[in-house]
């Protein structure tokens, strides 16, 4: 799955997304989370913020998984 393209939208840097866009990328985002990748293979991936990543997954209904790693 880590080779379909990424949508348009999230490749462009420092644009807002439309209606269309934002509900495209939610569904595009979403399946990859569900599928296993974490919030920042998606940034590194599309190029778009953690938040903006973070807000999409949330606004498609997805449950985050708890961050890993040892926190202090």
């Amino acid at each position: 799955m880590t080779d379909d393209p990424v949508p348009p939208c999230l490749l462009r840097k420092r644009s807002r997304l439309t209606p269309d866009e934002r509900n495209e990328a939610r569904l595009w985002l979403a399946a990859r989370y569900d599928n296993g990748q974490t919030i920042r293979d998606l940034e590194l991936r599309t190029r778009r913020s953690y938040n903006l990543i973070r807000t999409l997954l949330l606004e498609a209904g997805v449950e985050l998984r708890p961050a890993r790693g040892h926190r202090r």
